[in-house]
């Protein structure tokens, strides 16, 4: 694990494990959390767990990230997004979404045009919602999947060559006044079935909803 992940990513681990303590323990909570072995941050402690009748079994498993990354996301955080939404905007979003702006300040003839990834809003909404309406691995998608509906946008503006029409980039430039694309998750859509774009206050948003993330 620690080859597949930058200096960032161990910062968090410091940062959610703030006493810097490994730690071996029984697993005490009921219902039972995992099998054999797990992990869980107490008080800052990153804790090694095992059920009474399995000391010694799977220990391999016990800190794999199937098990670290949740219990990194369960512990109390100073921020909204979790360990595997900052981690995945990190490295999905972040890394990527320059090239992509610079790509919709072409289409649009405008190089001041921003994107919005609106992730806190995003990360609230999904939280609430019901696990059966949203992928089991949301957390760590979203960062990839907001960056591919603003990529989905490009493709279609370049369909329609926008770029190629200077009247078309004017009156799209005009409405979208604030130079703005933002993602966001919405009740109920207006048009579509699973996701659309509406232009309100002079933003373009790409809006989806709960049961299309």
């Amino acid at each position: 694990m620690v080859g597949r992940y930058n200096d960032e990513c161990k910062n968090e681990l410091n940062t959610i494990c703030s006493a810097h303590v490994l730690t071996l323990d029984v697993e005490e909570e009921t219902p039972k959390r995992f099998s054999y072995c797990g992990c869980d941050v107490k008080d800052g402690k990153l804790r090694i767990l095992f059920q009474p009748d399995c000391l010694g079994t799977n220990i391999d498993n016990a800190c794999e990230e199937g098990q670290l990354f949740p219990a990194l996301n369960a512990a109390p955080a100073t921020t909204p997004l979790s360990f595997s939404a900052r981690l995945g905007i990190r490295n999905d979003y972040d890394a990527k979404v320059e090239e992509c702006r610079k790509q919709f300040a072409d289409v649009t003839g405008n190089a001041d045009f921003k994107l919005n990834g609106n992730f806190d809003d995003t990360f609230a909404k999904l939280s609430a919602a019901n696990k059966s309406d949203v992928h089991q691995d949301w957390q760590s998608r979203l960062g990839g999947f907001t960056l591919s509906y603003f990529e989905g946008l490009i493709y279609q503006m370049r369909y329609i060559k926008v770029a190629d029409d200077e009247m078309v980039q004017e009156g799209f430039n005009e409405a979208v006044e604030k130079a703005e694309a933002a993602f966001r998750i919405v009740d109920s859509l207006k048009y579509g079935s699973y996701c659309e774009c509406v232009i309100e206050d002079g933003v373009l948003y790409l809006q989806v909803s709960e049961t299309s993330c």
